[in-house]
């Protein structure tokens, strides 16, 4: 056998040992029935495809298939692809103008620190004197329209602050689409950091997940570009290469909200769908329990939050015309009872999950938040009262956890 022969051989096994590395290593537990089917089916195409390989082309692009999708899972091992946050020392500038977001004032300070988090003080975090509680969550922790002074995370530490007499550290982890995987991939990172509180705000990426996957032709699993090493490699290079950028003086953006205002009033889409969850899906109850199994193994004092949001009977004609998660991003709709039921499931099953273990914590705001644009600026993002009241309820659930 030639030495080319042997070399393309060679790397014809590889892509295969790759591709069959991420089939097997896939959360087959986390799989429904309907998944392991088409899987079966995948199986079955791929050894028919082999025939095929005695086609030169054929062979370069299955090959560039095969390394490319089955070389995610080895190189996933090494890297923390579920571990994602905002790029780090983010300093930039956002000013809200007309009247799709509601309740914004100004001109909003967004900033994170050297490891992609938001605060408003400069944690030391090998410091162990200060009380550090970590915030983890999606965009209803992170709050990228709202002020580093306005934050829930931030009103917290000062109410905190106030009521203990501590010196009180608030770190906002919090990034936007994020799920219970890329949570518990956060609290394996920030258990480094000397925390003596984490919170999680979690639950509507979730059940928007699970809906989605409900609903889909094909469902396949995990395989979209956020969780993949090429986007982790691309976004440090993007991070770094903007780092050399020159910033505007004023490094000033003007936020009108027109990727909201083309979703709007979503829940008279032409196409509505029925959907109802009995329970929690497997897949939310897996990793919430990993979360849970870190809290008790790291000895970390969690405590889970279940997430507001306008899905109410009562919800405000004008906050009802803002909606646009429902789920987002979709052609369809489910009708505001689902998502009541929805939302009402996934926080209740939360909550519940956490009064029921001896090591986890609740702390129930939910019902506390009206349907209001007084307080939202849609399905569940927080304006500036908002995120005032958030910060209250919160502080008043964790004041005597603290003393």
């Amino acid at each position: 056998m030639s030495s080319t022969n042997s070399f393309k051989l060679g790397f014809w096994a590889l892509c295969l040992f790759s591709f069959l590395f991420s089939v097997y290593n896939e959360e087959w537990d986390l799989i429904g029935a309907k998944r392991k089917a088409l899987y079966a089916i995948l199986a079955c195409l791929f050894l028919v495809s082999l025939a095929l390989l005695m086609f030169e082309k054929m062979q370069q692009i299955a090959i560039t298939f095969l390394l490319l999708m089955g070389l995610n899972t080895p190189l996933a091992l090494f890297m923390k692809v579920d571990y994602i946050t905002l790029p780090p020392n983010l300093d930039t500038k956002i000013q809200i103008v007309g009247d799709v977001l509601p309740g914004f004032s100004g001109v909003e300070s967004i900033t994170t620190d050297s490891k992609g988090f938001r605060t408003t003080k400069k944690i030391d975090y090998s410091d162990k004197e200060p009380f550090r509680v970590f915030a983890i969550g999606g965009s209803t922790t992170e709050q990228l329209a709202l002020d580093d002074h306005e934050t829930w995370t931030s009103v917290l530490q000062e109410l905190l602050e106030q009521k203990t007499g501590r010196d009180v550290e608030v770190i906002n982890t919090g990034v936007s689409g994020l799920t219970s995987r890329q949570h518990y991939a956060t609290l394996e990172e920030i258990k480094n950091y000397q925390p003596d509180m984490v919170l999680f705000m979690m639950g509507i990426n979730d059940w928007n997940k699970d809906i989605k996957a409900l609903q889909s032709a094909i469902p396949f699993p995990e395989l979209g570009f956020r969780n993949t090493p090429l986007r982790y490699g691309l976004e440090n290079a993007f991070n770094i290469a903007n780092s050399f950028r020159p910033k505007a003086p004023d490094n000033l953006t003007i936020e009108r909200g027109d990727y909201y205002s083309k979703q709007n009033d979503s829940l008279n889409r032409p196409e509505k769908v029925d959907v109802t969850f009995k329970t929690v899906s497997e897949r939310y109850k897996n990793w919430v329990q990993k979360i849970s199994d870190g809290c008790k193994e790291w000895g970390l004092n969690c405590i889970f939050i279940d997430q507001p949001v306008a899905y109410q009977a009562e919800i405000e004609q004008g906050l009802r015309e803002r909606l646009w998660m429902t789920p987002p991003n979709e052609a369809y709709t489910l009708s505001l009872n689902n998502l009541t039921d929805i939302s009402n499931t996934y926080n209740s099953w939360l909550i519940s999950f956490a009064r029921n273990s001896e090591h986890l914590k609740a702390c129930p705001i939910s019902q506390n938040v009206p349907a209001s644009i007084k307080y939202l600026t849609d399905d569940c993002h927080f304006n500036e009262a908002g995120a005032k009241l958030v910060g209250t309820l919160i502080s008043d659930c964790l004041v005597s956890t603290i003393h």
